[in-house]
């Protein structure tokens, strides 16, 4: 039985993105997989020794270049000062056995590159590893960055 109420029968009607996840779901079908997941290609190096030596200049300078210094007391400041002028002037060998005092003013507790990771904060996630800091150095970004970080630490107290 029909009866009329005055209103007008219900129809169905596409929702607004309907269209856009059917356009996707063609394109990722016809493709094979989703536009993400596809890597753009790697910029030409010039050399690769070249490249390698600026991503290691680039590793130094990321790290200490706007880089918050977080340091609660004079001894946390002066150990990380000390740790950054044993990075800007000692061997590779004698900076892989350095041993800086920790949190507590221990002494002997940390690594440089533990020291680095609890007072320096950079503008963006760097990886820190003592090879590349040390190739840094030899740059002149990498030693700039070095210096200017060790003025903005300022002097240690008496």
């Amino acid at each position: 039985m029909h009866t009329t109420t005055g209103m007008k029968p219900l129809r169905w009607h596409a929702a607004p993105g309907a269209a856009l996840v059917a356009v996707t779901l063609a394109l990722v079908t016809a493709c094979g997989k989703p536009a993400e997941t596809v890597a753009p290609a790697p910029p030409p190096a010039a050399s690769a020794g070249a490249s390698a030596a600026a991503q290691v200049e680039n590793r130094l300078v990321a790290l200490l270049q706007g880089a918050e210094i977080q340091a609660e007391t004079d001894a946390q400041r002066a150990e990380l000062r000390r740790a950054l002028q044993d990075l800007r002037d000692k061997p590779p060998a004698e900076l892989a056995a350095a041993r800086y005092a920790g949190a507590d003013g221990q002494p002997g507790q940390r690594s440089l590159e533990e020291i680095l990771r609890a007072h320096l904060v950079p503008d963006r996630p760097v990886a820190i590893d003592l090879d590349a800091l040390v190739a840094g150095r030899a740059e002149s970004g990498g030693r700039r960055a070095l210096d200017d970080t060790l003025a903005r630490i300022g002097a240690t107290a008496r």
